[in-house]
């Protein structure tokens, strides 16, 4: 995730494309993932597999937590976006300044992404994709640290949307994020 961060900072084309490592995304299909871009219909644009062709099972627990986060993005920002864990996205340079200050560079950062475009009002499109099985290595997440970090990004957005951070001090969603911070290297 750092490193993605990093790599949205000195990125110097109009267009940046993220794409996982895994060999699960095909490359050739990164035309179809930045038309809308260019033809200015969308500001973010996520591959999914779920319009697409795939060869890949997608496990039920990973479903299941696509449809939650789909749930929040709606509920807060009537953006719709099924596969929102996606790592093939592509943006235009021009807005990469709102993810300076991301707060998950590891296992939220898919969803604080999305969840910061949406709250700046860009407009997210979603594309088909082939997606492959996995070719290289194996997913070293963990399920519970994935629930807590997504689950506090949820916390986060809905404060900021709702403005309630009035109401609720900084320090206060600080010690909660430590706690939860503290929980995650407890199960780690």
């Amino acid at each position: 995730g750092a490193a993605l961060l990093s790599g949205f900072k000195h990125a110097t084309g109009d267009i940046i494309v993220t794409i996982d490592s895994d060999g699960q995304h095909n490359p050739e299909d990164i035309p179809n993932l930045i038309k809308p871009i260019i033809s200015d219909q969308a500001d973010f644009v996520v591959g999914s597999r779920y319009l697409g062709s795939s060869n890949y099972k997608v496990p039920l627990h990973a479903r299941v937590g696509e449809n939650l986060i789909n749930f929040f993005l709606r509920f807060l920002y009537r953006q719709n976006v099924n596969n929102n864990q996606s790592g093939f996205r592509a943006f235009s340079s021009q807005h990469s300044r709102i993810f300076n200050n991301i707060r998950d560079t590891k296992f939220g950062l898919c969803t604080e992404t999305l969840f910061k475009v949406a709250h700046y009002k860009l407009r997210i499109s979603e594309v088909p994709i082939n997606v492959n099985i996995r070719k290289y290595g194996k997913s070293h997440v963990a399920l519970f640290k994935i629930i807590i970090s997504i689950s506090y990004c949820i916390l986060i957005y809905f404060v900021k949307r709702f403005k309630l951070n009035r109401f609720i001090p900084n320090r206060v969603l600080a010690t909660m994020k430590n706690k939860i911070g503290l929980l995650i290297n407890k199960f780690s």
